[in-house]
């Protein structure tokens, strides 16, 4: 007590009130005169000047013949639980701090189903809020199928401490429309009043299990239609470039079966040096951008040898513009291929040939043409009747010569 009150021993049948205590507790004296009339205990908690603190308790003093002769004052140091109770406290309301503003939603639950604290996402994806549906049981009467699943499993949760995963569900939200839902939950501790609480995240798989089911029906009605076709070969792709589905039109055309062709990446057929070009990645970038892009070249089959491709590639997009996929349709034109380069061979031939049969008519006309000038030359001088006799046999004679070129 003397850490307390400031006393000595000297200071036995002083008034209570003239001492100086080092805490604080105005209701000190009150509570010893109530102990005196209602002989009822009373307890506080006070602070000490020390900063530790201590649970004060009266109680009346009974002697041994059971006559009440004053009361009895402890003082008993509950510092360090006090410290653990508001290190508790402060920790809780962090975490509940924690739950109401986590980016995803989460709801905090007692054992006992009673809703302790609920994250605005939750709010949001719900449009309920706690003061609506208090109780784990008023969330489970929301859920338009797999609730009685869930309840047993979040029962085998507490009693087990095993995680709930995964557990799909379909919710009723506030303004009627269906969810579907992923949720998981984990026992993480207890609560300072002995009740092992919970936690439950949830994840909403409405859009994408209605895009999965629209890709599925798309893929459905691609593979009925490219199924059908045996001279074409009819490719899906993922966006990344990898190959979905493949058609009996692609086995006869590639040589390669579905199942060696699925899940590789769609350049595989292509040449080795368009590959090191990243031809096939220039492809899907073209079709990304633009919507389709053409392909005219040569292809590998699996034994090694080469055809022509003829085809187009074609993105696909969703209703909101996001790309899908791809589709592609190939088909061999090897042998329109040859028959336009051999053509073309002939083409280029003749167009030689008429350059030189060009080339032979110029020189035969100006070999003609030289002696034939002579000829007429000649034949008009000779005409002339003054001509003398070395004249004429010297024209006679260049006549004969170019008359002989000619033959």
């Amino acid at each position: 007590m003397t850490n307390l009150v400031e006393i000595l021993g000297s200071d036995i049948g002083r008034q209570l009130s003239d001492l100086a205590p080092k805490f604080e507790d105005a209701d000190l004296l009150t509570d010893a005169q109530s102990v005196l009339e209602k002989l009822i205990p009373r307890e506080k908690e006070v602070s000490a000047s020390d900063d530790r603190t201590y649970l004060r308790r009266i109680l009346p003093y009974r002697t041994a013949d059971n006559r009440i002769d004053g009361v009895v004052m402890t003082f008993v140091d509950i510092s360090r639980r006090k410290q653990a109770e508001d290190a508790l406290r402060a920790s809780e309301a962090q975490f509940r701090k924690a739950i109401q503003e986590a980016p995803i939603p989460v709801m905090m639950f007692a054992e006992d189903g009673q809703i302790l604290e609920l994250s605005r996402a939750w709010t949001q994806a719900t449009r309920y809020s706690g003061q609506e549906l208090p109780t784990l049981d008023t969330w489970l009467q929301r859920l338009a199928s797999g609730a009685a699943q869930l309840r047993e499993k979040l029962k085998v949760m507490f009693q087990t401490e095993g995680p709930v995963n995964g557990a799909e569900v379909m919710i009723r939200t506030r303004d009627e429309s269906l969810r579907h839902w992923e949720l998981s939950a984990s026992v993480p501790g207890t609560l300072p009043d002995g009740r092992r609480f919970a936690v439950a995240t949830i994840i909403d798989l409405t859009d994408r299990a209605s895009a999965d089911l629209a890709l599925y029906e798309e893929k459905e009605r691609f593979r009925a239609i490219v199924d059908g076709q045996h001279d074409f070969a009819m490719i899906m792709f993922a966006t990344d470039g990898k190959i979905t589905a493949w058609n009996s039109g692609a086995e006869q055309v590639m040589q390669y079966s579905e199942a060696e062709a699925i899940g590789q990446y769609g350049g595989f057929f292509f040449t080795a040096e368009d590959r090191a070009a990243q031809v096939p990645q220039r492809e899907f970038a073209s079709a990304a951008a633009t919507g389709r892009a053409l392909d005219e070249r040569w292809h590998m089959k699996k034994d090694g040898s080469r055809f022509w491709g003829s085809g187009v590639m074609t993105a696909l997009r969703h209703v909101n513009g996001e790309l899908r996929g791809f589709v592609k349709v190939l088909r061999d034109e090897t042998y329109r291929k040859e028959a336009q380069d051999q053509l073309r061979s002939a083409k280029e031939a003749a167009e030689s040939a008429s350059h030189m049969k060009d080339e032979f008519l110029a020189v035969l006309s100006h070999e003609l043409r030289t002696p034939l000038s002579a000829i007429m030359i000649w034949s008009k001088l000779l005409q002339n009747p003054g001509l003398k006799p070395q004249q004429l046999s010297e024209g006679t004679d260049a006549i004969q010569r170019s008359a002989e070129a000619q033959k």
